[in-house]
């Protein structure tokens, strides 16, 4: 026999357990404020000693003291995960004075008028915010939404439904919860979306 009750004190649980872990203040708290200590921190030696050595050593090191320091990660990358990583996040995600990706990256670092190493430090220190912030909501996701039975999604699906109501796309505004179950997760961003917008 299905304990309905037992569910629905569930469903409220990871509903509240996952708003809190998704507010923007925590997130502040835990991911962007130890990247922002990391960045003050950090020393970048401009030019005139500049090199494509001194490019590649910086960025390393960058990286090397996020992973060490900001609690999120806690681990040590060695200098060659750590280079890897900087030159992937920079091709990937750099949007620069000069470009987007590596190229542009390395033509910034070199140019003092525009801050240059230091300009490219604090844009990579963005895309590491932004890598963690997606890891952070699919690990929400992953330990909350996604590992409750189905009885339980059931039951968040109807109260995620009720908070949102007009909110919601035709699609999902007129299923019933059974039907949603599979659109928690979206349910709840909605719902995320409306509590920060009324504020």
């Amino acid at each position: 026999m299905i304990d309905t009750k037992l569910h629905y004190r569930q469903a409220v649980d990871i509903i509240t357990q996952a708003t809190i872990l998704m507010d923007e203040g925590n997130i502040a708290q835990q991911i962007d404020g130890p990247i922002n200590k990391v960045v003050s921190e950090f020393e970048c030696i401009e030019h005139p000693g500049y090199s494509h050595e001194l490019f590649h050593k910086t960025i390393t090191d960058f990286v090397q003291s996020i992973y060490e320091k900001v609690p999120f990660y806690g681990r040590k990358l060695s200098s060659s995960q750590a280079h890897d990583e900087a030159v992937a996040l920079l091709e990937y995600s750099y949007r620069g004075i000069r470009g987007n990706g590596y190229d542009a990256a390395v033509l910034d670092s070199n140019n003092p008028k525009w801050a240059g190493l230091r300009l490219v430090i604090g844009l990579l220190a963005e895309s590491l915010k932004s890598q963690m912030h997606q890891k952070h909501t699919q690990w929400v996701k992953a330990r909350y939404i996604d590992s409750a039975d189905w009885h339980t999604k059931c039951i968040m699906a109807k109260i995620l439904h009720e908070n949102c109501g007009d909110c919601l796309d035709p699609e999902l505004r007129n299923d019933p919860p059974e039907k949603l179950t599979k659109s928690v997760f979206e349910l709840f961003t909605k719902f995320l979306e409306i509590k920060r917008s009324s504020r």
